[in-house]
């Protein structure tokens, strides 16, 4: 025997080594950066690196001595070729001991007659006894011999009996009587002698072979029977019973798929894996910080491939499919990913590449961080297993199951509540989907399966016999092959629905009732398929893909989802003076049309969703859209929509939109016209958005138009597949012989060998017979390529009349060569710097000594001498090969294969040049598009110049031109024979057209009557009309559809050009001019105008000139940001509606993606229709709602009792006419609001408070009291003449006698301090501080208010309670200024201040307009306000006590900036900003009021007690008031936080504190019996008390009784209020039935606020700002509160917004007119637009449904969310409908309530302003908005889930 290999040591070698290179590595990296900077390296990193040396060159030396056994030890000493050589080596090891095993078996046998049998047998199900035979069909059975002859060797009896139990288990499968007498030699098992062994069987040695026992047995010994051992026999029997019972472990003895398993590993082996994580070493920190950063779309989408990628293995089309956006973007994302190390890539040949997460990786993913950041709720994160099966299997697997969603989705009945069964096995799978319309089986196979496995299939087989049963296999024999094994293995007949087959990408319907159903279904759900198939453009410039992988390829840049025509648009009735197209589906009578798939049924499908198990984890991390991609969006079924009439139907997606279309009868509408060119485009789009349909008719088209937009490159096999082979049916005869016109006349393939076989398979037609002339013609075209070798067209007139024409295009060339050698060759890179390979990678490729750059520049500069090498390089590097001779030089040639070479070229040398770059990874994504763009450029001009270059070359000594000359005149007969002769014929007109039309151009061709730019300018007409763009090479974009704008989309918009009248190319031209801002159109006419002599007017020119692109794009920027602030309008006021997904998110990513779109062309024009075409399909949408709110009204009126009086009746039907107005006018949000207070007896008319308004009353008498003050020479007391003697008259005079002059001195404070007294200021003190620079400055305190007193005169806390703490100034100026000068010295003095500032000059007015706008642009942090001559003036002669300090600040704060808002409840609100809540703050503060106060968050709650303990505290007679947050705080932390708060508050005595509630009531009840500094009242204020509460139980409420008891001594000395959420009064409700203390408590519910109070906090401090709401701007008022709920804090946050937005830009307005500001829908609209405000709102609303543990707000209006959604109960639903949704989703709370708890809890959030009560005694949510902010579908079902597992 030879030496054994220690093959585990060799392995820990072999790791030992990589590491120590990894680390040697590490620290010659760390040494080279130091060597590149030019540093010398610290000593102990050169030691570092030296020792890691040392240590590889003794591990090298222990390799290649430990190695020395192997067979063929490797010459190099690379880890992977080691790898390689152990694993060459195991495998050798293990195909002998195969050998050895399966040579036992052979001389195996048993007296026993049943053990015989058994041997028999065994040797019989062998395939083959040659161990690497049977090794690869049966790798299993080879396994099993192995362990059997293991067991038959082995010393009996065994003495383990756990080995022998293993035997037992092992061999479960094998004959129990065989495997026993194995294990335990009864029956013994005997061997023959070696020479009677069958020849085939390998000689063994004699000393070797083994006996029944296992020893060496010599030839002459008897076979040895062992005595019998009962211990043996019952160890053998207990090892069979073990055996039975896991039996159903093992797997079924089949070699069905040995065929498919060796196919997929022999053709799509594992090419590559790139791993980079051991080289990145990715961490926690660095994971997280990777997945929070991105934009918006790539953020949520790198989490959702993490997650996925964490399962199982992912392809780019299936995780886009899932996402729902596009395909490029996440392939960019998979392969940044992939590059950082978070992902591994593994390339198989012919098989999508697939991405998973590294195994590596693993830990860092489990930190807490990263699970956190993932949303990860399950079990912890593991790597999935590892399987026995080949990995490319395991792909196969995944990539079947992905088909299996989207396949039953494409139905009717696939509704939301799908139910899923999923029995996975290796290699196989079964899943069974149950919708409420029927069940679906799908079972895919690639290994034997399991006997359990097959059992579970069984039995969902027997459970659901009729349900449809397909088969997923890779090819139609594998499908034969399960189809096979389950018919031998289930208990009954198999009926088989359908089947998928990997290979050919289609479903195939084998039951016609199932084709039906699918067909049916097709029309009713979206096709998500649409979404992955690759664009064929885009394709071009992607890495090759084999066709498998094309087939399932990547998504459509655009997917389309609902659709609507514009009624703007020109009807295709406009057409009726030519050919009328039909636009709707035709009636039964009608021509049939092919808008539908003529073929049979086959469902083009891509990627399902994730296992169910896994997509609940996946699916809530990502958005409903990323990217600026709109995904498809299905019909409702008819049973949805009947179970919906309330509901708005969903609009059609591309399914639907392609059906409602009757594209056969266009396009021979437009053919038939001989609109080429639209048809071309229109057939093109088609195909796109319904291959299934359109492609073959497409191919055949373009081929036979020489269509520019589908690239066609002629040749005699393409034509047989397009027209002969692929044809499912006859073929177009007009078009096929088009075709071969044109390629037997051009000359793409000159060495066309198919063209008589062509020709041949032609003369069947009947056209040939028919056409006289035509078929002449083709032959004689033939006839001379043949010979010639090249086509006529080399040679035709239009080539060679004019060679000075050949000379401008060769100098065009050439120009445009110069522009891109100075671009590509010497111009900066400009790409992203920090990939410095893909920057290398561009400098190979455009190297100034390469052979590109050298090309460029011989056709630049003109070298006509160096033709033969730029033709030589250009076929080479660029032209696809030729069959035989040289490549023809047409663009058609050019090969993306080579440039793709090319490219992958220089990426590989580029990665020897960057630093620890792996040479394996593939430039894909953005970057790889850039250079095939530049490279297709480069190429197609090179190309065009040889062409040129060549014809200019012809002469009359080239050998072909004579034949040409004599065969022109022939030719040209024949095909005006012919022409005159297809008109005769029985062709369908659109044929003849074509086939017309070809003849006419080779003829003109021919005659020279061609022009060489009419190829190019193919689609020229589509510039004639707005409604179809040309990129820059004059093609039209027609792939790519507007979100769900049917009047968009490609194949309306190319109908809606066909029906418009084209007006002449000037007249275009001017009305782009003229304003329509489409720049690149524009350009695009010009450029064709010059290209055919016909050059626009001069004046025409320099207006095109004129238009600055930057000034377009600016008005394309201010169109995109109204737009958005008017979507953002219409959603506030109700207006989209967004219950199938988040409409308003869609539509802004349409508009933003289309947005970029145009701008490379600046075509903002089309982008400007686009917006408009979605605002008016918006206001259209919004009827739907408007109906059912009328509907509401109506019934309203129905059932409403009789007025009591006239009076009442007047209000009543007041309100109901402007609720109908609000309907009108589209508010359905107040109309909403409105209908849920219509029984409240609330007024919506205008404040009492605002209707003086002092600003106007002011600006009104400007005039007139600017013309008495403006003189600074004279007093003001002697310019202003006050009339009479009473109280305001002396007040007037004392105001105008204290204004400051300069010079008074040290008299000047008491002044001041006279003049703020007069103007309403209650001043404590002035003080003069030292000037500032020459600046007179003061600091003003004010007095505490008197009593409490709370009632300010205005909002302004700065000039009011804050005064009281912190002073504010004074300064005082004298001189002339104006705006700009007053700003510079407020500037110089500071902005640390609120400041007063008295002007001794009057500013005329529009400087003081001028002062309003800059204070607020800049300098908005400091309020000064400005009181002049002007407003003293006015002031004084309109004096009044009691409201000259809020007539002050109302004519003087609208001219600065000012912010009394507060947006964060957490800080302290100033009593200036407290308004309403007067009833709740005399309950809180009287002695005999509440002592519990409720309510949810963002009410005001928190406020109202810092409002209580203010006024306390103020009342000047020395009572007290503390607030104390006792949050999460138990019994006795409460206590000892309330006794330090009093010590703190010298309340008590310093040193007190206790945890005692006994002790502290004491402390209080002594304190409040003290002489000094006696307390007249204590008010305890305990905030956010619900865990006190809680707590408060175990001890029976024993601090109550403690604080009520203190509140009983009697005379009104001492109260406690308790404050906390909602289960503050669900304890108390507990308690009353325990006669607890809290019994005899009484409590106060805070709700939101009445309109009355919400029209004070919103109208008042605004008003005193300036900005009002004029009267026919009321509305917005209620649109503002209906959309804050009259929530206090969210009242707060609006106005504090529309406030800021000041700040900006003026928030719009203009100086010239303001103060005052009006407000009206274009602020509301800023505000709205404001990224975070919304997110703002959405955080409130979400605190409001959390108010506690229990979150049964929050439950309540998720499950009437989903009921919306679902469209059930439209007139709004009872407590009933929601308990039993409740308990249906297994809700554990929902379960424990009863129906009148469910009903009080609704008619909370219905005080709570979150439901609202119909007419007929239904809830639904007060305003559609709350359901918007309740989430999309997924995310409710992820919220659900939430509390079902709760």
């Amino acid at each position: 025997m030879e030496n054994r290999v220690d093959v585990k040591s060799l392995y820990e070698l072999l790791d030992d080594a990589e590491r120590r290179l990894e680390d040697a590595a590490r620290e010659m990296r760390l040494l080279l950066e130091d060597v590149e900077q030019k540093a010398l390296p610290e000593e102990d990193a050169m030691g570092a690196l030296r020792d890691s040396l040392k240590e590889i060159s003794n591990m090298r030396t222990e390799l290649a001595e430990k190695g020395a056994a192997l067979d063929a030890a490797p010459a190099s000493f690379a880890i992977a070729d080691w790898r390689r050589a152990l694993s060459a080596y195991e495998e050798k090891c293990a195909n002998e001991a195969g050998r050895e095993a399966l040579a036992l078996l052979q001389r195996l046998y048993s007296e026993d007659e049943e053990c015989q049998s058994a041997i028999e047998t065994l040797r019989a199900s062998c395939p083959s006894l040659e161990a690497d035979a049977l090794g690869r069909k049966k790798p299993d059975l080879l396994r099993d011999i192995k362990l059997l002859m293991e067991a038959f060797q082995q010393e009996k009896p065994m003495k383990s009996e756990s080995k022998l139990l293993q035997y037992g288990r092992k061999l479960a499968h094998f004959p129990e009587k065989l495997v026993i007498a194995a294990a335990t030699g009864d029956p013994p098992l005997l061997l023959h002698e070696q020479e009677k062994a069958p020849s085939s069987m390998p000689e063994a040695e004699e000393s070797d072979v083994p006996s029944a026992h296992g020893k060496a047995a010599r030839k002459e010994d008897t076979p040895y029977a062992a005595e019998e051992d009962g211990a043996s026999v019952r160890a053998a029997s207990f090892a069979a019973d073990v055996s039975a019972r896991e039996a159903q472990d093992e797997r079924i003895a089949t070699t069905l798929f040995e065929r498919i398993r060796e196919k997929y590993t022999t053709e799509h082996p594992l090419l590559e894996i790139e791993d980079h994580s051991a080289e990145k070493k990715p961490t926690a920190k660095t994971i997280k910080n990777y997945l929070k950063q991105g934009t918006a779309a790539i953020g949520p989408l790198r989490r959702f491939v993490m997650i996925l990628g964490s399962y199982r293995m992912i392809s780019a089309p299936w995780v886009a499919a899932q996402a729902k956006t596009d395909i490029a973007l996440v392939k960019s994302v998979l392969a940044d990913m992939a590059e950082r190390g978070f992902l591994r890539l593994l390339h198989f040949r012919g098989l999508p590449d697939m991405y998973d997460v590294p195994t590596s990786l693993y830990p860092e993913l489990r930190a807490k961080e990263v699970l956190r950041l993932l949303h990860w709720k399950k079990k912890s994160l593991q790597p999935p297993e590892e399987i026995a099966d080949p990995l490319v299997l395991e792909v196969l697997f995944n990539l079947l199951y992905d088909q299996i969603d989207l396949h039953a989705d494409q139905r009717k009945g696939a509704l939301h509540g799908k139910e899923t069964d999923w029995y996975g096995d290796e290699g196989c799978f079964f899943q069974a989907l149950r919708t409420v319309l029927r069940e679906e089986h799908y079972i895919f196979m690639a290994a034997p399966p399991t006997v359990k496995w097959l059992e579970k299939v069984r039995a969902a087989r027997r459970k659901a016999p009729e349900s449809a049963l397909y088969l997923l296999g890779a090819d139609a024999q594998h499908i034969e092959e399960i189809r096979a094994f389950l018919e031998e293995h289930c208990e009954s007949a198999l009926t088989i629905a359908g089947t998928y087959v990997w290979e050919e990408d289609v479903w195939q319907e084998t039951s016609a009732d199932e084709a039906k159903v699918r067909a049916e279904g097709a029309g009713d759900t979206a096709p998500e398929g649409d979404a992955l198939k690759e664009n064929t453009a885009a394709d071009s410039l992607q890495e090759p893909k084999s066709a498998s992988a094309d087939a399932r390829g990547a998504g459509d840049e655009e997917a389309l989802g609902e659709g609507a025509a514009s009624e703007e648009m020109p009807t295709m009735e406009a057409a009726s003076a030519r050919v009328q197209l039909v636009t709707e589906t035709p009636t039964a009578d009608a021509a049939p049309i092919a808008a539908e798939p003529t073929q049979p049924m086959a469902t083009e499908s891509t990627a399902a969703r994730p296992m169910a198990e896994d997509a609940a984890s996946a699916a809530q991390e990502m958005p409903p859209a990323v990217t600026a991609v709109i995904p498809p969006v299905g019909e409702p079924s008819a049973e949805e929509a009947a179970s919906a009439p309330a509901k708005a139907a969903a609009l059609p997606g591309v399914s639907a939109i392609m059906k409602g279309i009757s594209v056969e009868q266009n396009l021979h509408a437009m053919l038939e016209c001989g609109d080429f060119a639209s048809a071309s485009a229109y057939l093109h789009a088609a195909a796109h958005f319904a291959p299934d349909s359109w492609k073959q008719l497409n191919q055949e088209l373009a081929y036979a138009l020489f269509a520019p937009l589908q690239k066609v490159r002629y040749s005699s096999d393409v034509l047989t597949d397009v027209y002969f082979t692929q044809s499912m049916g006859e073929p177009h005869e007009g078009l096929a012989v088009s075709a071969m016109l044109w390629n037997f006349y051009l000359d793409h393939t000159p060495y066309d060998y198919g063209m008589q076989s062509l020709l041949g398979t032609a003369k069947s037609f009947g056209l040939l017979k028919e056409a006289a002339g035509l078929s002449d013609a083709l032959y004689t075209l033939m006839q001379f390529k043949t010979e010639a070798q090249s086509g006529a067209d080399k040679y035709a007139d239009y080539r060679l009349k004019d060679k000075s024409r050949m000379e401008e295009r060769v100098k065009e060339l050439q120009r445009k060569a110069r522009e891109y050698e100075n671009t590509f060759v010497r111009g900066h890179i400009t790409e992203n710097g920090s990939n410095r390979r893909f920057i290398e990678t561009q400098r190979l490729m455009f190297a100034p000594d390469g052979n590109l750059a050298n090309a460029l520049h011989s056709v630049a500069e003109g070298e006509r001498e160096m033709f033969d090498l730029v033709r030589d390089y250009v076929a080479e590097a660029f032209l696809e090969d030729a069959e035989e001779g040289a490549p023809h030089f047409e663009m058609q040639n050019v090969s993306a294969d080579k440039i793709d070479r090319l490219i992958d070229d220089c990426w590989h040398r580029a990665g020897s040049l960057v630093l620890i770059q792996r040479r394996s990874s593939k430039l894909v994504g953005a970057f790889r598009s850039s250079l095939q763009k530049r490279l297709e450029k480069i190429a197609v001009l090179l190309t065009q110049w040889v062409k040129c270059s060549d014809a200019l070359g012809i002469d009359e000594m080239n050998s072909s031109l004579p034949a040409y000359r004599k065969m022109h005149g022939r030719l040209l007969k024949q095909l005006e024979k012919a022409q005159e002769s297809v008109q005769e014929t029985a062709l369908p007109t659109w044929e003849r057209q074509v086939l017309s039309h070809t003849i006419g151009e080779i003829v003109r061709r021919l005659r020279g009557d061609y022009e060489e730019k009419e190829q190019r300018f193919f689609y020229v007409d589509f510039l004639r009309t707005p409604y179809v763009l040309l990129d820059e090479d004059f093609l039209p974009r027609v792939t790519q559809p507007v979100g769900d704008l049917e009047s968009f989309f490609p194949l309306r918009r190319i109908e809606q050009h066909f029906a418009a009248e084209k007006p002449a190319f000037a007249v275009r031209l001017q009305e782009i001019l003229d304003g329509s801002d489409d720049l690149g159109s524009a350009r695009l006419i010009v450029s064709y105008l010059d290209a055919t002599g016909e050059p626009p007017a001069p004046e025409v020119r320099a207006m095109l000139e004129r238009m600055e692109p930057d000034s377009i794009i600016a008005h394309a920027e201010r169109v995109k940001k109204g737009f958005i602030e008017s979507l953002e309008l219409a959603q506030s006021y109700g207006q989209i509606e967004s219950a199938i997904e988040d409409k308003k998110e869609k539509i802004l990513e349409t508009v933003e993606a289309w947005f970029v779109r145009c701008r490379e062309n600046l075509d903002y024009g089309f982008f400007a229709a686009i917006v408009e075409a979605f605002k008016k399909k918006i206001d259209d949408d919004a009827e739907h709602r408007g109906k059912a709110l009328r509907t509401e009204l109506d019934k309203l009126q129905t059932i409403l009792p009789p007025a009591g009086d006239e009076e009442e009746s007047e209000r009543r039907e007041a309100k109901i006419e402007k609720i109908r107005r609000m309907i009108d006018i589209k508010n359905y949000t107040v109309a909403e609001d409105m209908l849920h207070r219509f029984s409240e007896d609330a007024d919506d008319s205008p404040l009492e408070s605002l209707q003086t308004d002092e600003l106007r009353d002011f600006l009104r008498f400007y005039d007139s009291s600017y013309n008495k003050v403006y003189g600074s020479s004279r007093t003001l007391s002697s310019v202003v003449h006050l009339r009479g003697r009473n109280k305001e008259t002396r007040g007037g005079e004392a105001l105008l006698n204290a204004w400051p002059k300069s010079g008074r001195g040290a008299n000047q404070s008491a002044m001041i301090k006279d003049l703020l007294r007069g103007l309403g200021f209650s001043v404590a003190s002035v003080k003069a501080l030292s000037p500032i620079g020459k600046t007179e400055n003061y600091e003003v305190r004010l007095e505490e208010a008197a009593g409490g007193r709370r009632n300010y005169a205005h909002p302004c806390a700065a000039f009011g309670s804050r005064a009281t703490q912190t002073p504010f100034r004074v300064i005082c100026l004298y001189g002339k200024f104006d705006a700009d000068a007053l700003i510079d010295r407020f500037k110089e003095i500071g902005t640390a201040k609120p400041t007063l500032v008295f002007l001794d000059y009057a500013l005329q007015k529009d400087q003081r307009n001028r002062l309003a706008r800059k204070t607020k642009l800049e300098i908005p942090e400091c309020c000064f306000a400005v009181i002049d001559r002007v407003v003293i003036g006015y002031l004084a002669e309109h004096y009044a006590e009691t409201k000259i300090n809020r007539m002050t600040l109302s004519i003087t704060m609208p001219y600065t900036f000012y912010q009394p808002y507060i947006p964060n409840a957490a800080n302290a609100m100033p009593p200036e900003m407290f308004m309403g809540r007067k009833e709740a703050l005399d309950k809180i503060v009287n002695p005999q009021g509440e002592n519990i106060v409720y309510g949810g968050r963002q009410l005001g709650k928190s406020a109202l007690l810092r409002m209580a303990e203010y006024t306390v505290n103020r009342m000047g007679d020395g009572s007290r008031a503390l607030i104390v947050d006792v949050k999460s705080c138990d019994v006795e932390e409460a206590a000892l936080r309330i006794s330090r708060e009093f010590a703190d508050s010298k309340i008590l005595a310093a040193d007190f504190e206790t945890r005692d509630w006994t002790e502290l009531a004491r402390a209080i009840r002594l304190r409040l019996n003290e002489t000094s500094e006696r307390i007249p009242y204590l008010l305890l204020l305990i905030d956010e008390a619900d865990a006190f509460i809680e707590n408060c139980k175990a001890v029976d409420y024993r601090p109550f009784e403690e604080l009520k008891n203190i509140q009983t001594i009697g005379q009104e000395r001492f109260k406690f209020v308790i404050a906390g959420l909602r289960n503050v009064v669900r304890f108390d409700k507990e308690a009353l039935s325990k006669n607890s203390v809290l019994a005899h408590l009484k409590s106060y519910t805070v709700r939101p606020f009445s309109a009355t109070e919400a029209r004070e906090l919103l109208e008042v401090p605004l008003a005193c700002l300036g900005l009002r709401f004029s009267e026919e701007k009321q509305a917005l008022v209620s649109t503002i509160l209906a959309t804050t709920n009259y929530f206090p804090g969210l009242i707060q946050l609006y106005c504090y917004k529309l406030l800021e937005a000041m700040k900006k830009d003026y928030a719009g307005y203009e100086e010239a007119n303001t103060p005052p500001y009006e407000i009206n829908e274009k602020h509301i609209k800023k505000v709205l637009a404001e990224a975070d405000f919304m997110q703002d709102i959405y955080n409130k609303f979400d605190i409001t449904l959390r108010v506690d543990e229990d979150c049964y707000y929050h439950i309540l209006a998720i499950l009437m969310a989903d009921l919306y959604h679902d469209g059930e109960n439209s007139e709004g639903c009872l407590p009933e409908d929601l308990l039993k949704r409740g308990k249906d989703y297994g809700i554990k709370k929902m379960e424990m309530l009863s129906l009148e708890n469910v009903h009080a809890l609704m008619e909370e959030l219905r005080e709570l302003n979150i439901f609202r009560l119909t007419a007929g005694g239904r809830y639904l949510f007060a305003r559609y908005n709350f359901f918007q902010l309740m989430g999309s579908k997924e995310h409710l079902e992820n919220e659900l889930l939430t509390y079902m597992e709760d």
